[in-house]
Formats: structure tokens, sequence, C-alpha cells
């Protein structure tokens, strides 16, 4: 390809139908190669990029194996869309699960960006819901589990989806599951907390046209994003599956079989900002359970572990654990160990309420041996979330900032009370290597940080 702006071009049409051609047309019109993937057939196109089938061959008799691949202009979009490839590659190359679809290679062709992720036989879960209208209590728990078994590994690496919506999860048929497309959008939490550089900043508001809008959250919306905006993103999914209809579109008398490309944005992002919806025709479980996923408060909604932790039980008892509500930790009450899977021991009688930097360092008072992440949110301030790699018998910590009432120059009072500082293991940088013993007085240190930044009456305070 000579010139990438008319191949992409012919590309794009290609894939919106208005070139009819074969796939042996197809491989002659293109020369076919990106990489070691050959184009084969068209599946879809957008603003940004289309995508084809493809296929990439390891041997004369072994069956070729089969991508999607996807294509973007780098010359419409400039650094925008560099940033949008880099960014994917590098959120890709870290997950690994069956609920979400792999990538298999990528690389620049005649500066056209091209990603390819594993080929996912069967519909998207637009098409699904479409067709099927309202899921059985099976097939809608099934559902929720799938989504939150990808979202889980999505959100404990840090990393939020910001474009999670029906078209972007595809149902394998061969498999029975429900697997999750499309990390474009998808940005490292640390970019959009406050600290952001160069274009991944950019990344971290969502224009108009990038995301759907009938599934973001109130703050997305108002380009606030937070890691949660993926939960209140799945809430809206989970209540089309079991209605039939999407909330916004019930509360303005649509339908989303009929009105899907033709309504009224600014009357839907003003019901998403301000109304709540009718829940009608749910379970009295799944109200509870929606109603905490669409929480309009984002410090609000309950973390994907813990709300695949409820999927799962449910799916075991027939129904949700009356407790589901009570997950969101606040330190004015006796922390749950168990809820938080910090602790493998059973909690005793509980004492007398502690204060809140009491509470924090008995979070701490006995590490597991494996990861794990943990936020604590200040009222009016903003959270500290403390991620945690467990690795040869060493506790690697991350600190992030979010919100404009903390400096992120105020995690070095941390810092400086261990002797061992920030270490770099391959190409990520960790702020803290602690030993067993200095992981056990974690929480003494951060709660000695939090007393000399709010004395003794600090704000609220809760732990997720």
């Amino acid at each position: 390809m000579n010139d990438s702006k008319n191949d992409f071009e012919l590309l794009r049409s290609v894939a919106r139908g208005e070139i009819k051609q074969t796939p042996q047309e197809n491989r002659r019109r293109f020369s076919g190669w990106f990489g070691e993937w050959q184009l084969i057939d068209p599946l879809s196109e957008g603003g940004y990029g289309c995508v084809y089938r493809a296929e990439k061959y390891t041997g004369a008799i072994a069956a070729p194996t089969e991508g999607a691949l996807k294509i973007t202009l780098v010359d419409k979009l400039k650094k925008h869309s560099v940033a949008i490839y880099e960014n994917e590659v590098a959120v890709l190359s870290q997950i690994k699960s069956k609920y979400i679809a792999q990538l298999l290679g990528h690389g620049i062709r005649d500066n056209l960006p091209w990603i390819v992720s594993e080929y996912v036989h069967g519909p998207s879960l637009l098409a699904k819901m479409l067709r099927e209208k309202k899921y059985s209590q099976y097939e809608w728990l099934k559902l929720a589990h799938n989504i939150f078994k990808a979202l889980n590994e999505v959100h404990l690496r840090s990393i939020a989806h910001r474009d999670f919506h029906p078209r972007n999860i595809l149902y394998s048929t061969a498999d029975d599951l429900y697997i999750l497309i499309d990390f474009g959008l998808a940005l490292f939490e640390d970019n959009f907390m406050g600290q952001s550089f160069g274009t991944a900043n950019k990344l971290s508001f969502l224009k108009g046209e990038e995301g759907i809008l009938l599934f973001q959250s109130p703050e997305q919306t108002q380009c606030q994003p937070t890691i949660s905006i993926d939960v209140f993103s799945a809430g809206v999914i989970l209540y089309q599956a079991a209605t039939g209809n999407n909330p916004w579109f019930e509360l303005c008398g649509l339908e989303i079989e009929n009105d899907l490309n033709s309504y009224d944005k600014a009357q839907i992002l003003d019901v998403i900002r301000h109304q709540e919806p009718t829940y009608e025709g749910l379970s009295e479980d799944q109200t509870t359970f929606l109603k905490a996923l669409l929480d309009k408060d984002e410090w609000s909604r309950p973390a994907t572990f813990d709300i695949l932790e409820a999927i799962t039980e449910w799916m075991r008892t027939g129904s949700l654990s009356p407790d589901f509500n009570q997950m969101e930790m606040y330190l004015s009450a006796p922390p749950n160990f168990e809820m938080l899977d910090l602790m493998t021991h059973e909690m005793a009688e509980p004492p007398e309420t502690p204060g809140p930097y009491e509470a924090i360092e008995s979070f701490f008072d006995e590490l597991p041996a494996s990861d794990f992440n943990l936020v604590i949110a200040i009222q009016d301030f903003g959270e500290l979330g403390i991620y945690v790699k467990y690795e040869d018998g060493k506790y690697l910590v991350d600190f992030k900032l979010r919100g404009r009432g903390l400096d992120v120059s105020e995690l070095q009072s941390i810092e400086k009370m261990f002797a061992k500082r920030e270490v770099s293991i391959g190409n990520y940088r960790y702020d803290l290597v602690l030993d067993k013993a200095e992981g056990s007085v974690l929480g003494e240190r951060i709660a000695e940080f939090l007393r000399n930044r709010f004395g003794e009456n600090p704000p609220e305070i809760r732990i997720y």
C-alpha cells in the first residue's frame, strides 16, 4: 500500500458494504498482509477504523488461526490515534482471561496501526438482547457473572475500560460465554487521577462521539471519569437484559428496538444525571443489586470483586445476599476482613467501634500471601489507592492519589518511613518493596500519614 489514506478509505468502504468483494478479491485488491495476518472478510467500521476477520497461517497442513484485525488511520487522527493504538496494546498485553478477547498481534503498516485480537464466533450482546428481549434469571446471572469476571480482571490492574456497552461484548456460541472486546479507550487509572501527562491526559476526557452515551455514568458524561464508570455501565446493560429496555429510554417513553439511532441526546443526558430508573419488572433482588451499581455517587458503588462475590453466591443459593448493600466499608463500623478478602481467619466478637486511623491499621495486621488492592476514600479530598503485588515473599506497593485535595508529594512521607524506596521491575515502577514484617506495619504508616494530614477530627473516611 503506497497511499495509506486512500487504502484506508477503500478498506472502510468494503467494511461498510459499499464495495462488494469476495475474500479472494479482497486479498488481491489490498495485497492482504498485515504482519503475518491476511485480511479475509470485513466485520465492521467506525469513525476511527475498521475491523476485518483475518487469518495467520502456521503451516501447510494446520488450519489457520483466526483473528479480528482492527486498522486505524493515523493520518486522520494524528497523535490521538497513535495514543489509542499504543494504549490498547499496553492494556491487552497485561490481561489474560477467557472472558476477554486476547491480543494476538499488532504493528504499524504504511502508517496504518493495526491490532489483532481473538476472533469470537457469535453475535454481539446488543444483537442477542434485541433478539431475546428479556433474559431469564439463569441467563441474566450468567451474563452478570461473565461480564464481572472480565471487569474484575481489568480493574485489578487499575485499568478502566471506559467503553463498556453491548456492542463491545460478544457471545461465544462455542464456549457459551460472554467476551469483552475493544480496549481502544481503556486507560490505566493513574492517567486520570490528576497526574496525567501527554496524550494520555486527552484520552481521559471522552468527547461526545467517544463511547456510547446510553451506557455512560453521570461522571463520565461530565468528563470526570473514575474506575467505577464501568460498574455503572454494567448496571445499565444488566437492567436492559432484565427488562428488555434501556433504563433512560424507559423514562423518556422510548423503545431500544425502535429509537436506538434517533433519540434526543440532551434529554438522555439530563435523565442520566438527574433521574433514577423505575426498576419496574425487576425482582426484589435484581432491584437491590442494580440500585447499588447505578448509584449516581461513584464513591458508593461496590467494587468489582465484591460484585463478583455476590453474583457467585447468588448463583449458588438462588438469592442475593442480604449483606450486599453493606459491602462498602465505612470506618465508623468494625472492619469486615472476610468481605475484603484481606484476612483468612474469622472475626472475633467485634470490639468497640474503633476510630478511623485504628480501623485502617487493623486492616494490615495480617496480609495475605497474594495480590490485593485497597482504596481509602476521604470525603471532599479524594482517594488513596494502595495496589499490592505479592512476589517471592515481597510486597510490591504502588500508591495512587485521586482528587484535588491530595498532593502526590505527600506520599513521600509514607515512603520515608521505610528504608527501601521505589524500584523498577520490567517497565513498571513500584513505590515500595517490603518484606512480610514491614508489610504488617504498613497500615500503621498509612494511618500516621493520614493523622498528620488531617489531625484527630478527619473528614468521613471509607475503605473499599
